[in-house]
């Protein structure tokens, strides 16, 4: 562990006392909120609505948060790329266009053989955002392999 410290808290109840406990957290690797992320390869010509159809899927297979998606919202970094509520007027004619174009156009690099862009994945359900790394390669049909 990075930091010895965090292995513990402190609870003080007013009245009756402070009570202290040990706890050794620990980091699932496979945790699309806490770790960097899942990885989803798709085509380089794959649209938007494809690539969220994927990530989508990628979610709901997931134990603990398949229960927690049901409007997600996809954004690469301050860039919504797809957005729920007051948004989606405004953001649903992406979902028709390659995703290249858009990670492309909001600064990302999208160059074959390149690294993966992270996008985050956000819905009213979740306590916190997840992230998803999209790595797009080749061209034609298919996709939406996941991995760790």
């Amino acid at each position: 562990m990075c930091a010895g410290g965090l292995n513990n808290y402190m609870m003080y109840t007013g009245s009756q006392g402070i009570y202290t406990h040990t706890v050794s957290y620990e980091k699932d690797d496979a945790c699309p909120v806490c770790s960097a992320g899942v990885l989803l390869h798709a085509p380089a010509d794959a649209t938007l609505q494809q690539v969220s159809v994927w990530v989508i899927d990628l979610i709901l297979s997931h134990p603990q948060l398949g229960r927690l998606v049901a409007h997600p919202s996809v954004s690469y970094g301050a860039t919504p790329l797809y957005m729920r509520g007051v948004l989606e007027e405004d953001t649903r004619p992406n979902l028709s266009k390659r995703a290249a174009e858009l990670l492309a156009a909001a600064g990302a690099d999208v160059s074959e053989g390149g690294q993966a862009v992270q996008l985050t994945v956000n819905d009213k359900k979740l306590s916190a955002p997840l992230r998803v790394r999209l790595r797009l390669s080749g061209g034609g049909a298919g996709g939406g392999g996941g991995e760790q």
